[in-house]
Parts: C-alpha cells; structure tokens; sequence
C-alpha cells in the first residue's frame, strides 16, 4: 500500500486527506504537493512511487517533469 508523507498545517487538513486518500488509493502511481499561504508553507507532502512496478518509493526531492503546469497558473492569473 502506498502512504503519503510530510507536513500539514491543520488548519489545511482536508487538503492533507484529499491527498493522502488519492495517494493510498493507489490510483495516482506518486505525487508531491507544496502549498504556500501568506508566507508560510502549510503543506509539503509527498508519496506513492516513482516506477511503474512500485519497487521505489516517492522521496520528498523527487524530480518530474512539469510539461504543462503553467497553462493552469497563466489562466488563474489571467482571471
């Protein structure tokens, strides 16, 4: 089973379960999440795997590629 690891300010709680139900559900193969608010960094998780075998586990400085990331942050922006 997969789990989901890191820092959760609990104030973000049901941000921190959503991501940790989609990690262990195993439907997403690995994935990070860092949310910064004000300033602060309220949550920074990670888990799942990083092969398709699941042999090795997501670490928290796992790098991906990020082809398309901007499209959504250009639109909230545009907004």
């Amino acid at each position: 089973m997969s789990k989901a690891f890191g820092y959760c300010d609990p104030a973000f709680a049901k941000i921190g379960d959503i991501f940790t139900k989609a990690i262990e559900s195993e439907h997403e193969l690995g994935a990070s999440l860092a949310i910064e608010y004000k300033g602060k960094t309220v949550l920074n998780m990670f888990g799942g795997h990083k092969d398709i075998k699941r042999t090795k586990p997501w670490e928290e400085d796992t790098i991906v590629n990020v082809f398309s990331v901007t499209k959504g942050v250009a639109a909230t922006c545009i907004c």
